[in-house]
């Protein structure tokens, strides 16, 4: 794909126009990583980026919208996305912007945009240009927000959770100033919708780093705000996840752990291979730890007798409520019922768990 990625570049330049790869595909390419797909910006307008492409044989179509100044052209069966320069200012919604404009320059693209890591180009023969310090950002694997954090995260509050899915994803950590710019744009993300928030969620459980990700998520309080659904025409909040803080700082019995319940679950997730359905579940097979109906102690140990059942029934209650189908939901939950009985069978070499399956 770059060998095509170059050439619309070399023919946009030819035109007389600016042009570069930009965002993610750099980032993966100075982290010796094979880029999913390419993003090209210029300084060419949509109808001259379709006039000058077709005028070399280029496929072009309007995928994006020109409202957005993005033209998609097909190459080899591939598509790839090319935004002219643009400027964005936004108002009440949480997410999409309520102006766009067109930029005369690189700089003030890449300004509008989210992480430094992501802020990056390269022209055509593959020189990088960093105008906001992504290489360094990548040498000491930090997460940090292109000018203001606070500014970022409430221009979009999508931003919010992709810094914890960039931080699974990369295996960076945040800054300080990101971490405490979150909080400050919580009042934005009510506007979000539930659908973008749980596709975020999603892209994040399958991410290499995933534990990284969640305890940004968890300890910033992100998990605890609401997003929102809309249904006949009437929004309705709809929390997202509160009821993993109380794991924080959870003790457990130390004969059986070592970790408190959060650092315990987030060691459990880590350890399990990136399926969705198995990751909710690794997440929350101990989310009814500590409830007051179950926590209790007997002969000086602490115990949760009961949690596994409690357990499955809160796993319900909240996949339901962020939307995910029926079948998916019966599955993480059987997950969660049952994941003390795994327990017995690694300690038990005689079990026959595959006669407990068929049942």
């Amino acid at each position: 794909m770059m060998e095509q990625a170059n050439r619309i570049l070399t023919v946009l330049e030819e035109a007389g126009y600016e042009a570069y790869i930009i965002g993610g595909a750099v980032r993966d390419i100075l982290m010796h990583q094979k880029p999913h797909d390419f993003d090209i910006v210029t300084s060419a307008r949509p109808n001259t980026v379709i006039e000058v492409l077709r005028g070399q044989d280029i496929q072009t179509t309007d995928l994006v919208g020109k409202s957005f100044g993005v033209v998609v052209a097909t190459l080899e069966g591939k598509q790839y996305e090319i935004a002219t320069y643009r400027t964005e200012r936004y108002g009440a919604d949480s997410h999409r912007p309520e102006e766009i404009a067109y930029a005369d320059t690189l700089e003030e693209d890449v300004l509008r945009r989210d992480f430094t890591v992501n802020g990056m180009a390269m022209n055509r023969f593959g020189e990088v240009i960093d105008l906001v310090g992504g290489r360094r950002d990548i040498k000491h694997k930090t997460l940090r927000t292109i000018g203001n954090a606070q500014q970022r995260f409430e221009e979009d509050a999508l931003r919010l959770f992709r810094a914890c899915r960039f931080v699974a994803k990369l295996d960076f950590l945040p800054t300080e100033d990101l971490l405490e710019a979150m909080p400050k744009a919580f009042h934005r993300v009510p506007g979000l919708s539930l659908e973008r928030v749980r596709s975020e969620l999603d892209r994040l459980m399958l991410e290499p780093a995933v534990a990284k990700g969640l305890d940004v998520l968890v300890q910033s309080r992100l998990a605890e705000c609401s997003c929102r659904v809309v249904e006949n025409g009437v929004a309705r909040e709809v929390p997202i996840l509160p009821e993993l803080y109380h794991l924080v700082n959870l003790p457990q019995e130390k004969d059986f752990h070592e970790f408190d319940g959060w650092y315990h679950t987030l060691a459990v997730v880590s350890h399990t291979e990136p399926d969705l359905t198995l990751r909710w579940g690794a997440l929350l097979h101990d989310v009814a730890k500590g409830m007051p109906t179950v926590r209790a102690v007997v002969n000086g140990r602490l115990t949760d007798r009961g949690h596994d059942t409690l357990g499955a029934e809160m796993t319900e209650t909240l996949l339901t409520r962020l939307g995910y189908p029926k079948s998916f939901v019966r599955r993480v939950a059987w997950i969660v019922k049952n994941h003390m009985r795994f327990h017995y069978f690694v300690q038990n070499g005689e079990a026959n768990e595959k006669k407990w399956i068929r049942k």
